[in-house]
């Protein structure tokens, strides 16, 4: 029943390392349909508190998820180190027979984020590896050239979160489309430069500024090679 109810989602994600209390009461209620007390706090800070039923556990790079759903409601996540209180009733509920842990996590992965916005990136040989290793949706497209750079295709809802990305391959990675992103991630780059162009630089660097190492994969992992 538990292998049932708990997934482990191995895609590549930022590396967390987080573990959660809650554990224990979480799969106590799994295995025996009990609804659950909680309170939880929202990412804009907000704390509610409800009553949920708990229909399974999600680990995703080190975090864990619980998926569960109100009285009324459908199934949602609820990220456990956001949780402050989950307390047993002495409710129980009848375990959806249709229900798959697995798959409904996939396919909210597979939506969060869609959208209509096309976003085009030029990637040159040098990144090819690591943006090959995104987890891309089902409307993504790749396109690879003959000199080994990439043309990815995005659709999303929203591109802001694509500038932090976006700069931390430096010239590696060029959004050609659309505009608004190209003049946002300008404007980034000038304030960034901004910061570091009255300092006087100290010892040696790469000719490209750039470190060859192993710093992208330390940073997109969030976990040191030797951990």
């Amino acid at each position: 029943r538990l292998a049932q109810r708990i997934h482990f989602d191995t895609a590549d994600w930022y590396w967390r390392d987080e573990g959660s209390g809650h554990l224990p009461v979480l799969r106590t209620a799994m295995l025996t349909a009990t609804a659950l007390e909680a309170t939880w706090r929202t990412k804009d800070g907000q704390h509610k508190t409800g009553l949920l039923k708990p229909y399974g556990a999600v680990w995703k790079a080190g975090e864990w998820h619980m998926v569960a759903a109100h009285p009324t409601g459908a199934p949602a996540r609820f990220r456990l180190n956001l949780v402050d209180r989950l307390q047993p009733t002495d409710l129980t509920f009848a375990y959806p027979e249709d229900f798959s842990v697995r798959e409904w996590w996939q396919q909210t992965m597979e939506d969060y984020g869609k959208g209509d916005v096309r976003v085009t990136l030029r990637v040159a040989p040098a990144a090819r590896d690591e943006l090959l290793r995104l987890s891309l949706k089902s409307t993504s497209r790749v396109h690879e050239h003959d000199d080994g750079s990439l043309t990815i295709v995005l659709f999303v809802d929203r591109w802001e979160w694509l500038i932090p990305l976006v700069t931390s391959y430096g010239p590696d990675v060029e959004i050609t489309e659309p505009a608004e992103l190209r003049t946002a991630i300008v404007a980034q780059l000038r304030s960034t430069l901004a910061v570091y162009d009255t300092t006087v630089p100290t010892g040696p660097a790469p000719s490209d500024g750039l470190p060859h190492d192993d710093s992208r994969l330390r940073t997109t992992h969030g976990r040191h090679p030797g951990a």
